[in-house]
């Protein structure tokens, strides 16, 4: 019976958290669960392209040190478009976004600098 050195259980068991952390932002926000597929290459794509998302999003918040709102919505939108959309297609759903977006922060803007005038 071969034994381990102390090191090598303490490495194997503090991997484990980060795995889980990692898993559990991908449940919550970028639909881990959310396939829908038969075979197991399905399943290892949709699994794949979940993990990059949530690698980009994790390099989004280190670039902008969370100085910008979640961007978990518009990555999920992104990603499912890059298995649905060309390329052109994609730019004209993130303009879109971008342009709604802005006009509702707009309005809310203006709703509550009308309500602290009074």
């Amino acid at each position: 019976m071969q034994s381990l050195a102390v090191q090598e259980l303490d490495r194997a068991a503090t991997l484990r958290w980060p795995i889980e952390q990692c898993f559990e932002k991908c449940k919550s926000n970028l639909g881990i669960g959310y396939y829908e597929c038969r075979s197991y290459q399905g399943w290892n794509r949709h699994m794949l392209c979940v993990m990059i998302a949530h690698l980009f999003t994790i390099y989004m918040r280190e670039i902008f040190k969370k100085e910008i709102p979640s961007i978990m919505p518009m990555v999920v939108k992104l990603m499912h478009g890059i298995v649905t959309y060309t390329v052109t297609n994609m730019k004209a759903i993130v303009c879109y976004h971008i342009r709604r977006n802005h006009c509702a922060y707009l309005a809310h803007r203006k709703t509550t600098l009308s309500k602290s005038s009074l």
